[in-house]
């Protein structure tokens, strides 16, 4: 079950990002896009880094896709997400629903980073492992 329906705070979330860094996390698609759920396959992603940006938080996880997704017939092999529930981190014991942000090239941005709206393609469920969703799903039907 989720934590909470609104954005999180930032100041809470920072320190469970930094623990994230070289770690794996699984990454599904979950809503508001059906032509990136086309595109992309749920799969495990290390956390490379956290940045921020300018307009919207500073825990923000840069991810390298261990498939690359090609959208709009653009290749991505690397995302930005970050937590849409209050009071739920990626990486916590449970899984959270995601922001999923496309990276032309994970070498070249900034931090902080400004986004590209265009780049919003969906959201995602994030977890330890792709059990924790399943789990997750039969508790909430």
């Amino acid at each position: 079950m989720p934590c909470c329906f609104h954005l999180p705070d930032d100041a809470t979330k920072m320190d469970s990002v930094h623990g994230l860094i070289g770690k794996q996390i699984w990454l599904e698609y979950f809503d508001q896009n059906t032509k990136f759920e086309q595109a992309f396959k749920s799969q495990l992603c290390t956390v490379k880094r956290k940045l921020a940006c300018v307009d919207w938080g500073d825990d923000w996880c840069l991810i390298s896709l261990s498939q690359p997704v090609i959208y709009d017939g653009a290749k991505s092999d690397h995302l930005l997400i970050r937590s849409r529930w209050d009071g739920c981190n990626i990486g916590d014991e449970k899984p959270t629903s995601v922001f999923i942000i496309l990276v032309p090239d994970g070498t070249q941005i900034k931090d902080p980073f400004v986004p590209d709206k265009k780049l919003f393609v969906a959201w995602g469920m994030a977890a330890r492992m792709p059990l924790d969703i399943q789990q997750m799903q039969r508790r909430s039907s």
